[in-house]
């Protein structure tokens, strides 16, 4: 197959997004067996007319991905089609909760929830090897920023590009692209792309996505809390 959107579309035919919190692993850093995550929506938006968007994945439900194994490719949707239009801005719709599981080797994630208003998860962690199991841990405010936008030290490279001004916010699934504290069950990552126009044609194509999670979560000394950290993430589409 070849890339379907660097011939039709561009901007977004190999993107790359790394979060960096820190510069090198540190001690309680740890690298996820298992972190599902749950996509709704991922494509291209004009910031003047955010109802009118490229979407080269929609999901109503929500498509549950474990993107734990580093490097593979996840299919997510096939026969998307080039749509006619000027494009500002890059997202992706996510839930904002996942299930992660996982070790630092002292101190292991286990089964339960946790909700969190900043960035510390609690209760779902353990020095026991036998309570191991999958955390399910939400944000439901970005600490003082609270619904966002904030900055998640997100670097996106788009198509060998950089995007600028990548932020992340909490939303609702009745308002995918309006920050909001009320209900929140969304996190959507929103960075400004160079501007382009594209055509609308009949050519198919094929989503794939991948992700580095290396030292991408870390536990703090005492195991009593677990955080995300950094992750690296890639977006193609393949034509048929």
């Amino acid at each position: 197959m070849n890339n379907f959107l660097r011939k039709i579309i561009p901007a977004i035919a190999s993107s790359a997004m790394i979060l960096s919190n820190q510069p090198f692993a540190r001690a309680g850093d740890f690298t996820p067996s298992k972190f599902e995550v749950t996509f709704y929506e991922i494509g291209l938006v004009n910031e003047n007319d955010t109802s009118n968007r490229f979407k080269v994945f929609e999901s109503t439900d929500g498509q549950t991905v474990d993107v734990s194994a580093s490097g593979t490719n996840k299919l997510l949707t096939t026969n998307v089609q080039p749509k006619a239009g000027t494009w500002t801005h890059v997202y992706m719709v996510m839930n904002n909760e996942i299930d992660v599981s996982g070790t630092d080797g002292s101190c292991y994630l286990t089964s339960g929830s946790s909700t969190s208003l900043a960035s510390d998860f609690e209760n779902v962690t353990s020095t026991d090897s036998s309570n191991a199991g999958t955390a399910s841990i939400k944000w439901m405010q970005f600490g003082t920023d609270q619904a966002g936008p904030t900055d998640p030290n997100l670097a996106t490279v788009v198509n060998g590009r950089a995007a600028t001004d990548v932020q992340i916010y909490l939303t609702n699934s009745s308002d995918l692209l309006t920050a909001t504290l009320t209900d929140p069950n969304r996190m959507v990552f929103y960075g400004t792309i160079t501007e382009f126009t594209t055509k609308a044609g009949n050519a198919g194509g094929e989503v794939e996505m991948s992700f580095g999670l290396t030292d991408s979560m870390s536990m703090n000394a005492g195991c009593t809390t677990v955080n995300y950290e950094s992750a690296s993430y890639g977006l193609s589409v393949l034509e048929y």
